[in-house]
């Protein structure tokens, strides 16, 4: 399944420019029109980050990063905000927030934000457990030593 930074709602962005960005990560870019529709997107694609306004999806930000956070669970939400919305950074990671984005959003910022993402799915798949090999995937190959072995 393709990994993907999905924008939920109507956020004004150079969507060419993050899905440069995003592809530089290996990620595709796709953009769902609301909550519901990013549900159904995350049947087709592995959302890794959701960037989402609370603002434009006329919710508050509790809720919709609830909602985010039930729709694709493995996704890492970053909020965006305009430089005038006063929003609580604890509030936010409590709640489930990986990060943060000022409006408009500024493209060394978010290739930095993906960044800190790419580094979090790194880290995750080195403390994932061995898969169980399936009927479809090959034996896990097995060295033995001959010798003597210091």
């Amino acid at each position: 399944m393709e990994k993907a930074v999905v924008i939920v709602g109507n956020l004004l962005v150079d969507c060419l420019r993050l899905a440069e960005i995003a592809r530089e990560f290996g990620w595709a870019l796709e953009k769902a029109t609301d909550l519901v529709h990013l549900k159904a997107l995350s049947r087709d694609y592995d959302p890794v980050v959701v960037l989402f306004d609370s603002t434009g999806l006329q919710e508050p930000w509790q809720r919709a990063l609830q909602t985010i956070l039930a729709a694709a669970p493995g996704a890492l939400p970053i909020v965006c905000h305009r430089f005038s919305d006063t929003i609580s950074w604890p509030d936010l990671v409590q709640a489930g927030a990986f990060h943060s984005l000022r409006l408009p959003l500024d493209p060394r910022e978010v290739h930095q934000s993906l960044g800190f993402a790419w580094s979090v799915q790194c880290a995750r798949l080195r403390n994932a457990p061995p898969r169980a090999a399936s009927a479809d995937s090959p034996a896990p190959l097995r060295v033995r030593a001959v010798g003597n072995v210091a």
